[in-house]
């Protein structure tokens, strides 16, 4: 799947960065969605864009912005991924 102006990336592990291994048992630090410190912002580059070459190729690892993985709530409290134009 290629998009003609976007890339399309992935987490690198998951959308959010907010459990700890204490003792071998796993522990979350953070349950807000408001909160940009917990949002991951590593990702990997799955496709590039059709209409330019760039030196980034698939599977390369990239830091994005804290909004492209946050999750947030409309007015109807729906839960919503941001999309980035």
């Amino acid at each position: 799947m290629r998009s003609i102006y976007d890339f399309i990336i992935s987490p690198k592990e998951s959308r959010y960065t907010n459990s700890k291994k204490v003792g071998g048992k796993t522990l979350i630090v953070n349950t807000e969605i408001y909160n940009h410190q917990y949002v991951s912002r590593n990702a990997i580059v799955k496709s590039k864009p059709m209409i330019f070459d760039t030196d980034i190729k698939s599977g390369d690892e990239v830091i994005v912005h804290h909004n492209i993985f946050r999750r947030w709530m409309d007015v109807k409290v729906l839960k919503e991924t941001v999309r980035v134009i």
